[in-house]
């Protein structure tokens, strides 16, 4: 371990190794809800790696212009904050910390990921980062936030630290900006592992104290602090604004550690020497006036008194009477001394802190993202979901069987009964055929015969006439564009066309690795298999014309010879039609009886699968609900303890 604990917090750690190390998962193969579950089980070790951490957080909180950005440079005895008058100078939260050079990390998310990363993640992860708890490739490869480092310089800051928007940039969620202190500065809290927040002004009109101003998610870097410096000036006084934002901060995280600061300096100086006003008496009155606000929350408050602008000047001009006068110097001394004199019980009561909460989170219904009583729900959730995704394999295949076994409807399509619950058009035409090669004006061309044409002659123009013919009947007969279309849109239930059920299926279908259902019904092909051919119609006319006396036909036996064979050709193409008739629906039964025996496999494949993905998620289940139990009495367990 990195300290020594207390007794209590080093049973307490104990207790998590043992948890965690008994009830490791890695594999999301073995449990159900693995993401939420890992979650929880990473919070836990989180407030194990908070007892053993070393690193102590102090907040400055306050109103814009109480002196934050400024006493943030006094401490880091570095411009790591900008001070510019008239504007609100930290716009984002900022964590300063030592390290071996002077730099700026900058953590954010991209843009394709801001969505579904939420803040309070980014600076939950950004702070174990900091803290040492995790890399900055687990950062990048695991949970997707990218750490850009910058070099410390005075328009960098201006940039990120004050700037809404930053121009060819994603906005930084959390900045840590790392200095490296000489020793000589031996009460430096930054040279003792002491990390200070800077957070933007609580009464901002861009930013919260929490960051940009979000009401429903607070940052999770207000819960990792040890100890907050609240501060005041003698023009900003703590309001009533300020004792509700602290009210609401100490629900929220159970920030009790805290300390006024009153940035001293004087108003108006010539009243002093006119005697108008006492300052002294100003200054109390105002510290005695936030000590009456914050009484229901700290009970002894200590207070600080430092002229932040005289220690500036002091130290920046090398004017030691006024660095003397600031008494910053007693400050950072006391506030030093305080610290270490107090860190362990400090540092342990903020991560008691973290755990009650992490424990009514989880066991005593307080809402949020991820917790025992979310998982529990999505077990009941996903168990009602695998039943009714069973239900809906058996049942699409079932109805489709249906459809294709009771195929009356489409065999009704096929002898050109229109459907009056469908409005797609059926595209075969039948009954118009049907018409055409009955009317008189089939066949188009008059057959002209004389005497003394010979039988091979007219034969052969009637051949020629009956193929344009049935050329044409076969143009029409072919006509089966939207025939897939109807079949498609035909409505298989209420709710349900026959493709919306085949879309339905195979999308559930994709879990069990089962093979896509294709619909694909062209009977195009199967028309053009069914030829025409004349010399069916004219088999029964040669016979008669190869007897006939042609040199002794006279008129009126020519035009009753025209008359019958015009006749012939009609019925020998109506005969035709009815034979393409009967043959098209022996093709579509067939093909629809292969659709209703490939069902029947499907149906037997879907419940083996569907069995053996039961059995499986079962035991992940299972697991699942046993790992459950076990967080829900591990939490009562460490309840007790605390």
């Amino acid at each position: 371990m990195n300290k020594k604990l207390s007794k209590k917090a080093n049973n307490t750690v104990l207790n998590i190794l043992e948890f965690t190390k008994n009830n490791n998962i890695d594999s999301e193969d073995e449990y159900l809800l693995f993401y939420e579950l890992k979650t929880v089980i990473s919070n836990i070790e989180r407030i194990k790696r908070e007892f053993e951490s070393t690193m102590f957080f102090v907040v400055t909180a306050g109103a814009i212009k109480s002196g934050k950005s400024t006493l943030i440079n006094l401490l880091a005895h570095k411009e790591v904050s900008t001070t510019k008058q008239g504007k609100e100078t930290t716009l984002r939260p900022a964590i300063i910390s030592s390290g071996k050079e002077d730099k700026i990390l900058l953590f954010n998310t991209s843009k394709s990921e801001q969505d579904s990363i939420k803040v309070t993640k980014v600076n939950d992860l950004a702070i174990d980062y900091i803290k040492g708890f995790i890399s900055k490739g687990e950062l990048n490869t695991i949970h997707k936030i990218k750490v850009t480092e910058k070099s410390l310089t005075q328009a960098n800051l201006e940039t990120y630290l004050t700037s809404p928007i930053i121009e060819g940039e994603d906005e930084p969620k959390l900045i840590n900006i790392q200095v490296k202190i000489s020793p000589q500065y031996k009460t430096s809290l930054l040279n003792h592992d002491i990390a200070i927040i800077d957070t933007p002004g609580i009464d901002g009109i861009i930013a919260g104290a929490e960051g940009k101003k979000d009401t429903k998610h607070k940052l999770a870097l207000m819960e990792r602090v040890d100890l907050m410096l609240f501060l005041q000036s003698s023009i900003t006084p703590i309001n009533k604004e300020s004792k509700e934002y602290i009210l609401n901060l100490s629900k929220e995280h159970s920030i009790t550690n805290m300390s006024l600061v009153h940035n001293k300096f004087t108003l108006k100086p010539w009243r002093k020497k006119l005697g108008i006003e006492s300052q002294t008496v100003s200054e109390e009155y105002s510290i005695t006036s936030a000590k009456n606000l914050f009484k229901d929350i700290v009970v002894d408050m200590k207070t600080h008194v430092v002229d932040f602008a005289k220690a500036e000047d002091g130290f920046f001009y090398e004017k030691d009477e006024l660095v003397k006068e600031s008494k910053f110097e007693e400050f950072e001394k006391s506030l030093f001394e305080n610290i270490m004199l107090n860190r362990q019980e400090l540092q342990e009561e903020r991560v008691y802190n973290s755990l009650q909460k992490l424990i009514d989170e989880n066991i005593n219904d307080q809402n949020t993202l991820v917790s025992i009583k979310t998982i529990k729900e999505k077990i009941v959730q996903q168990e009602t979901q695998w039943k009714d995704e069973e239900n809906q394999f058996i049942d699409k295949i079932c109805n489709l069987q249906q459809y294709f076994h009771n195929n009356v409807e489409i065999i009704r399509l096929v002898d050109a009964v229109q459907d009056s619950g469908q409005a797609v058009d059926d595209g075969w035409e039948l009954n118009e055929t049907l018409n055409y090669v009955q009317s008189e004006s089939f066949p188009t061309k008059l057959i002209n015969i004389s005497k003394g044409d010979k039988s091979s002659k007219i034969l052969v123009t009637l051949e020629e006439i009956a193929e344009q013919e049935n050329k044409d009947l076969q143009n029409r007969l072919n006509n089966v564009t939207t025939f897939n279309n109807y079949v498609s849109h035909y409505q298989l239930t209420e709710t349900e066309s026959i493709s919306q059920t085949v879309e339905c299926f195979n999308r559930l279908r994709t879990d069990l690795q089962i093979e896509p259902f294709s619909l694909k019904l062209d009977m195009q092909t199967s028309c053009q298999d069914i030829k025409i051919n004349p010399d069916d119609i004219y088999r029964n006319i040669k016979d008669v014309w190869d007897n006939l006396p042609w040199t002794s036909l006279n008129d009126d036996q020519i035009t009753k010879l025209k008359k019958d064979t015009r006749e012939e050709i009609r019925k020998g193409a109506k005969s035709l039609v009815e034979d393409f008739r009967i043959n098209l629906h022996e093709k579509i039964k067939s093909q629809f009886k292969d659709y209703h025996i490939y069902l029947e496999s499907k149906k037997g494949e879907c419940n083996k699968k569907l069995s053996d993905k039961r059995k499986n998620k079962m035991q992940q289940m299972r697991k699942t609900k046993e790992l459950v139990q076990k967080l829900e009495d591990f939490f009562m367990q460490l309840q007790e303890e605390i």
